[in-house]
């Protein structure tokens, strides 16, 4: 009888694999610490793969067409819903493959694990280039080949420098701990089942799960990671691949990666986890992001591409790669963008309003819609500079530490009464700071926007600075242009702000980023609901007085409506702080 398959040795690719997870864990610590020292692995979340680059990617990793490919189709079932065993043909297993152009492709599968032990059957591993292993459940695959020779020989096409790559169940048989490996049904994340409690650790001290975004997911490794905190939990959406080389990976694809990163503090209102999009390249043994990507250049996904990000199509964008956008670092080291005096269209026309309630806009946002008309002509005279990005946590913490909340110079005296009415009051917290530095700075009042703003040297943008800056002379309905394309923006799919800049898809004419998601923003202006039929031509400052301030630009929790540039909302009084309104600043000089 085969002993447990987890307490065998596995190769020098893979970390000798324990009886228990602490003990797997502590063997685990040679460099790299999580992925292979050798070779290359794809993990998938599933579903179509159609226009993302992957599949090529993976062929071209593996040394192209004429190299040897070998598919395992054995998560679709050992078993039919009879008890008998389930027979693949080899022909319909390979047949998408062999249109693809592969000229050396088996298929590989049986469902007996003595089978997989035997000389015989591992011989198309044994000069293997590349494994592909096929979706279904991931537990048929550990029944299969734990602890066997076809087991060794998957991590040996590693060892020679070959790439492994898998979807849906073929993504989370890579990792260490084997999530959804119950066989009563895959809405079990942590199985009771002896044998199905572990993958095939080529991605160590990891759990992965995939389909988290049509599935909804993106909260279900929450408890893998809280129960086990050694591990990286990483969840993957459709269409959307990591590409794993030692201890780094690399997103390609159409959507987003979780990441459960248990070592990161985070604030009370944010989930355990952020969110990674395509080109960002992650330091799993160091727990860090390396670079943010805009997407794969045209060479990586055919494979071989340099680093840099794809030539976006979108005006605002090819302006910001050409090198068109003028920016400075102010006297804080803040970074800011020019933009010169203009005229645009402000507001939403008739035409625009009834497009945008095509959006399935909630009804709290769709009783704002008048407030937008009518649209008009402004004109601002003088030019401005404008953050490049929301205020961050650390950018905070220096008004903070520089006695910002004692100095009466920062303040008006509206947001000194305020102020000295609170017993105890600070945004974006030390903590926030130190974990999230990159991360907009919300939970923020008015108030405090307003005295941030005047230690900076600056102020809160005017509605119309910000709507200008935000749409660009042709007065986009959205930074990038007129249609709506939710890979520009951190909107409501996300579930939780990203590091600033982290999407540069959307950034606005003038260089400015996330002026559509991520964070909400305050503005200057009081609201008045019928302002935009009598508001000055030029320079527009919203009313003299109000009850409550404007906020522009939706927010990651916020769908299409919301994001369009001319959007106001208008709920909240200057003393009023929540986890989805930030701000940026301007200056005059």
């Amino acid at each position: 009888m085969r002993s447990r398959w987890w307490q065998a040795t596995a190769t020098a690719a893979a970390a000798v694999v324990a009886c228990s997870l602490a003990g797997a864990l502590a063997q685990a610590q040679e460099a790299p610490e999580y992925g292979p020292p050798k070779g290359t692995l794809i993990i998938i979340g599933g579903g179509s793969t159609d226009g993302t680059g992957i599949i090529e990617k993976f062929i071209q990793i593996a040394g192209g067409p004429e190299k040897k490919f070998v598919i395992v189709p054995t998560a679709g079932g050992n078993r039919d819903d009879q008890g008998n065993v389930r027979v693949y043909e080899e022909e319909r297993s390979l047949r998408t493959w062999k249109a693809r152009g592969l000229k050396n492709v088996v298929m590989l599968h049986t469902h007996d694990p003595k089978v997989a032990d035997t000389e015989q059957f591992v011989k198309p591993l044994l000069d293997a280039d590349a494994v592909w292993f096929d979706g279904g459940r991931q537990w048929n695959i550990v029944d299969s080949y734990a602890n066997t020779k076809t087991y060794k020989a998957f991590h040996d096409v590693l060892a020679r420098g070959g790439v492994i790559a898998g979807s849906s169940a073929g993504a989370t048989i890579q990792g260490y701990y084997l999530v959804r490996g119950d066989t009563s049904g895959p809405n079990v994340m942590m199985t009771e089942e002896p044998n199905h409690q572990h993958g095939f650790a080529f991605l160590r001290k990891s759990a992965i799960d995939q389909h988290i975004n049509t599935r909804n997911r993106w909260d279900d490794l929450i408890p893998v990671i809280k129960k086990y905190p050694e591990l990286l939990g990483i969840g993957l959406s459709e269409g959307t691949a990591i590409i794993v080389t030692a201890d780094k990976f690399e997103v390609l694809g159409k959507w987003k990666v979780a990441v459960h990163d248990n070592t990161r503090l985070y604030q009370p209102w944010e989930k355990p986890y952020f969110v990674l999009s395509q080109g960002d390249v992650y330091n799993m043994k160091a727990r860090r992001i390396e670079k943010l990507g805009i997407g794969a250049t045209p060479g990586r996904a055919g494979g071989g591409g340099s680093g840099g990000g794809d030539i976006d199509e979108s005006a605002p964008a090819r302006a910001a790669q050409a090198g068109a956008v003028k920016t400075r670092k102010d006297s804080k080291q803040i970074e800011q963008v020019w933009v010169p005096a203009g005229s645009f269209r402000m507001g939403t026309s008739a035409a625009q309003a009834e497009a945008a309630k095509t959006a399935t806009p909630p009804a709290w946002a769709l009783k704002e819609l008048p407030s937008e008309q009518p649209d008009h002509e402004v004109k601002l005279t003088r030019g401005y500079w404008i953050d490049t990005y929301e205020v961050t946590n650390a950018a905070f913490q220096q008004f903070a530490e520089a006695n910002g909340y004692t100095l009466r110079a920062h303040w008006s005296d509206a947001g000194w009464a305020w102020l000295g009415k609170q017993a105890s009051r600070r945004a974006c917290s030390d903590d926030a700071a130190k974990a999230a530095p990159r991360v907009p700075c919300v939970n923020v009042t008015w108030y405090e926007a307003e005295a941030y703003a005047k230690w900076r040297g600056g102020r809160l943008p005017t509605e119309a600075e910000w709507e200008f800056a935000a749409r660009g002379p042709k007065s986009f309905v959205y930074p990038w242009g007129d249609t709506f394309d939710p890979v520009r923006a951190n909107l409501i799919a996300s579930k939780m702000l990203t590091p600033v800049g982290a999407i540069p898809k959307g950034v606005s004419p003038f260089g400015a980023h996330d002026m559509a998601g991520n964070a909400m923003e305050w503005v200057a202006d009081w609201l008045d609901v019928n302002y935009y039929a009598s508001s000055p031509a030029e320079n527009p400052t919203g009313p003299a007085t109000g009850k409550v301030k404007i906020e522009k630009g939706g927010w990651w929790g916020s769908n299409a409506f919301v994001a369009r540039s001319a959007y106001r909302h208008f709920e909240d009084p200057p003393d009023y702080a929540d986890h989805h309104i930030g701000f940026r600043i301007v200056s005059d000089r």
